[in-house]
């Protein structure tokens, strides 16, 4: 079986398990890697933990930057390797990373197989990722995304400055009880307007009640249009009322966020 080894980013997440730096996080995403098979790396700047993992694994790198590239060009971008160039459409996903995570996906699948480029646009025009900067058009657009950590709460800050809408946009935020729920809302300060948070349950011993979040981000937040609600789905509810024709609503801050307000929006249009 051909296998290759892909690492997209490096960055703070998961740091119970997997250490408190990117050096030891790279370090445990390397033990991925095998001899003389392909590792991909996505990330511009790798750890060193990383690049030294490969040497010392006999793993063939692929550094995005070096030996693959992803470059924006008008009305679409470049993938670029040492077989040529592809000229590509926009991307179907929203997110700024996206170009870069597809560049980086065509790299290791050319690594291990002849790939022609009919087959390559195909895939990336029917690409979906559910709850990855998800808009759901309407009066008001409804923007979900599961950013749980840092750097994608950034990218998800990124997204919605590069599309505002002719109104506000309103956040429906609710985390984790073992998530930096203010390094998560901190990025997004410049682009909401007004919060609804809410508590986040039915997650077993992770669940963290509103009670619980807010003293974590009141630095945060209290100068700002801010509501409290029990519930996922109250917080959605209260936003949806409180939304008027080209406002947009954002709701992140966990894969159980975006799940709970998902089902109700089902539920709203059943």
């Amino acid at each position: 079986m051909r296998t290759a080894a892909v690492i997209t980013t490096v960055a703070l997440d998961h740091t119970e398990f997997l250490g408190r730096d990117r050096e030891a996080i790279g370090r445990e995403k390397a033990g991925i890697l095998r001899r003389d098979r392909p590792l991909v790396l996505g990330e511009l700047d790798p750890p060193d933990s990383v690049l030294q993992a490969a040497a010392r694994g006999g793993a063939r790198v692929l550094r995005r930057g070096r030996d693959f590239h992803a470059e924006d060009r008008p009305g679409g971008w470049r993938y670029r390797d040492r077989e040529g160039a592809m000229e590509l459409p926009p991307l179907p996903l929203a997110a700024p990373c996206q170009p870069a995570n597809a560049a980086t996906a065509i790299a290791a699948l050319r690594a291990l197989l002849p790939l022609d480029e009919a087959s390559i646009r195909r895939g990336l025009a029917e690409v979906r990722i559910p709850g990855r900067m998800q808009r759901l058009p309407g009066p008001t657009e409804i923007v979900l995304d599961v950013a749980h950590n840092p750097q994608a709460a950034q990218m998800l800050a990124r997204g919605l400055a590069a599309r505002r809408p002719a109104g506000s946009t309103l956040a429906v935020f609710a985390a984790l009880a073992d998530k930096d729920a203010a390094a998560l809302v901190g990025p997004l300060m410049g682009v909401v307007d007004a919060w609804h948070l809410a508590g986040l349950e039915g997650v077993g011993a992770r669940a963290q009640p509103v009670e619980g979040l807010w003293p974590r981000i009141a630095g945060l937040l209290a100068r700002v249009p801010c509501q409290r609600h029990a519930t996922v789905v109250e917080a959605l509810r209260a936003a949806r009322a409180d939304a008027l024709p080209g406002d947009r609503i954002v709701v992140f801050g966990s894969f159980h966020t975006v799940a709970q307000a998902l089902a109700e929006l089902q539920a709203a249009r059943d």
